[in-house]
């Protein structure tokens, strides 16, 4: 006689986020929805998965983990209930984001886009706008200062809302963010991602109501950002990989020089490192990799052979950037990884309380 299937305990057992990011790149939206391109009909944002269900807003497929199984797999139910039960195929090459460009406004033009972003960043510096000082005034908010501002080459603009441009004009008005340039190891700009200095929630030209944070322009995927920032191993012993961007610039700013940071941009992204970061990190003589979750930081971690962290108590790098507290608890994970040092032929820089 079979043993009937308990396939309501096996989806509870499984995170339908952490599957699918096996397919796609995904983006955290929400505490519990991340967004990102569809992998059977590509786009940009109109997959929705959480971590019990998913829906493309454009293809109308949906369902549980295991349907997801059945469709991406061409799998019989039974099929799908071993997969999700421990035999979870390789994906291999596939884990990169299937995004396909929304606009052909996208088109990367590498010298142009250059030129914005360090215009971007000039307007920034200079100060002499209404909408710079407020761009400014967020970074300092955030805890970041003026020697982080310009390692990274952070900027703003005035973009679009996603998905608000109808073809003839704009169904919003432009919004401020803060511009955040990916760089290639060979210095050519991949990427720009944007973080919008307010969260908006607002109906796209699609009828659809959306809440959004962030953008971005370019392509990442199989990148890293923090590359403008980097010393190098042969300057430097300690590399420490962690999620978004703004986490890595209050990473560098508290390590004070005694420390490499490379952001992954996404937890979805950080769960497999791009083979450029893993190659990169292996050079260094000690390696961390901090996460929200601690099953992504050790997953990340077995990769390069690194010690993991997850955020303490739920707090990002740059939330204990903004209370004072990043710099002593960077300090004592060093000290206990016995990796408490300075840039090569420097003094130690990291604070000693």
């Amino acid at each position: 006689m079979k043993t009937p299937i308990d396939t309501a305990r096996l989806k509870q057992s499984v995170n339908l986020i952490d599957i699918a990011s096996r397919y796609v790149e995904l983006r955290r939206v929400t505490a519990t929805e991340h967004h990102g391109p569809c992998p059977w009909c590509g786009g940009d944002d109109r997959f929705r998965v959480r971590a019990d269900f998913f829906a493309c807003r454009v293809c109308e497929r949906k369902g549980d983990a295991i349907e997801f199984i059945m469709e991406k797999q061409s799998a019989s139910f039974a099929e799908a209930v071993s997969i999700l039960g421990g035999n979870l195929p390789a994906v291999g090459e596939v884990v990169k984001p299937m995004h396909k460009p929304a606009q052909s406004t996208y088109a990367w033009d590498e010298p142009a886009k250059r030129r914005m972003a360090t215009e971007a960043h000039q307007n920034l510096i200079d100060q002499q706008s209404t909408d710079s000082n407020r761009a400014m005034a967020y970074l300092v908010g955030r805890g970041l200062d003026p020697a982080t501002v310009g390692a990274f080459a952070v900027g703003y603009d005035l973009l679009l809302l996603p998905n608000t441009w109808n073809g003839d004009e704009a169904t919003h008005p432009r919004q401020l963010a803060i511009s955040l340039p990916w760089f290639n190891h060979d210095g050519a700009l991949v990427a720009v991602k944007y973080r919008f200095t307010e969260s908006h929630t607002y109906t796209d030209k699609d009828g659809k109501k959306r809440s959004e944070n962030k953008t971005s322009r370019g392509q990442s995927s199989g990148n890293v950002f923090g590359w403008q920032a980097l010393q190098g191993p042969g300057k430097c012993d300690i590399l420490i990989i962690c999620e978004g961007e703004m986490n890595a610039l209050s990473l560098w700013q508290a390590g004070a020089g005694a420390i490499d940071v490379l952001s992954t941009g996404s937890e979805a992204t950080t769960k497999v490192l791009p083979p450029i970061a893993v190659e990169l990190a292996k050079r260094y003589s000690h390696r961390i990799v901090w996460a929200d979750r601690k099953e992504i930081a050790d997953a990340a971690a077995r990769q390069i052979g690194a010690g993991s962290m997850a955020s303490p108590g739920g707090q990002d790098a740059n939330n204990l950037l903004q209370t004072g507290k990043l710099g002593l608890l960077l300090a004592a994970m060093l000290d206990r990884m016995g990796a408490r040092s300075a840039p090569k032929g420097s003094e130690p820089l990291l604070p000693t309380g």
